[in-house]
């Protein structure tokens, strides 16, 4: 399984003052995403786009204990939760999405989707997260930001 961390903090890739910024075993979520589309974006001649995302605003992803990390999105799009959004702070503007699957002690995301480009991320991931550590990492992120 993987660890999954929220961080409240500063991000150079966003106009908000601090967002919600996700790691997976450490790593910056975007990193891992950039990673992955990286071959896309070289094909389609926009190497600068792989990756270009940036965390969530956090009255929006921190709202009503947490839920739209668990499965109750605040912010969407096309019907699967937005997990990093654009830097011009509109999270639907340029997101990633992934459906969010609770089940009793884990929590798996999967069907990853970067909403404006096309390209296919269906075999980025599944991430899957043992759902106590997950929901401690959500509340201490609420913790920091209220």
């Amino acid at each position: 399984m993987a660890e999954v961390e929220f961080r409240l903090e500063e991000d150079e890739n966003s106009d908000l003052p601090r967002v919600v910024n996700i790691y997976l075993d450490g790593r910056p979520l975007r990193a891992l995403v950039g990673e992955f589309e990286r071959p896309f974006a070289v094909a389609a001649g926009e190497p600068g786009q792989a990756g270009d995302y940036a965390g969530l605003w956090p009255p929006d992803a921190l709202a009503e204990g947490g839920g739209h990390f668990l499965g109750e999105p605040v912010e969407f799009y096309r019907g699967r939760s937005i997990l990093l959004g654009c830097g011009c702070g509109a999270a639907q503007c340029h997101p990633l999405t992934a459906d969010i699957t609770i089940e009793d002690t884990i929590v798996t995301w999967s069907g990853f989707e970067s909403a404006h480009t096309g390209w296919d991320l269906t075999a980025l991931g599944p991430f899957v997260f043992d759902r106590a550590q997950y929901e401690a990492s959500l509340e201490e992120a609420r913790r920091t930001w209220s």
